[in-house]
């Protein structure tokens, strides 16, 4: 299981760039994932548009599924 202190660049960071790319309203979720998670398949496996994805928090419960849209 992986957690904040494996990621290469620390949540600031990550908000800060995020929020200098597009605008930030409270419905944003910014998600984030294990280093070469993807890549390491073979052959490699990326979200693409029309995939959905699902947040689960423990003790929040989980969202809808969220479509994955293509970058403007």
């Amino acid at each position: 299981m992986a957690n904040t202190g494996d990621m290469i660049f620390r949540v600031p960071f990550v908000v800060s760039y995020m929020s200098a790319l597009t605008r930030s309203n409270q419905a944003n979720v910014i998600l984030t994932v294990r280093p070469l998670a993807s890549v390491t398949h073979v052959p490699p496996v990326f979200m693409q548009p029309g995939d959905s994805v699902t947040i689960a928090m423990r003790g929040l419960g989980q969202t809808e599924p969220i479509p994955v849209i293509a970058e403007e």
